[in-house]
């Protein structure tokens, strides 16, 4: 696995110095090469029970062996809060993918 994107960064407070940090993974879609998941980061000072979402980003991991794409087995989201994930990742796949192409154009690549 290699990661092949890493955006969508969102930034909601500070992580201070000292402070607890919990960073937590969620797959919310499979493609057929690729994995995408949302990324938490929480954070709060050992006096405090209760950990602040700090920042939000999304991760897409692509599978290589050899140099080669790999397959990836297809994940089905089964609770309802699981497939409502995957169809907004599958939005913001379809956005990227019109935005990209326009990105380079206006770039002359």
């Amino acid at each position: 696995m290699i990661a092949s994107y890493f955006g969508g960064i969102r930034f909601y407070a500070p992580v201070r110095i000292g402070q607890v940090v919990e960073v937590t993974a969620r797959l919310l879609y499979t493609g057929p090469y690729s994995m995408h998941f949302g990324i938490h980061l929480r954070a709060h000072d050992t006096d405090r029970r209760k950990p602040v979402l700090a920042v939000h980003a999304l991760a897409v991991f692509v599978g290589f062996d050899e140099g080669t794409k790999q397959a990836i087995p297809e994940w089905v989201p089964l609770s309802a809060e699981d497939v409502s994930l995957r169809d907004h990742a599958e939005r913001l796949i379809r956005l990227r993918n019109t935005a990209q192409p326009m990105m380079f154009a206006r770039r002359g690549t």
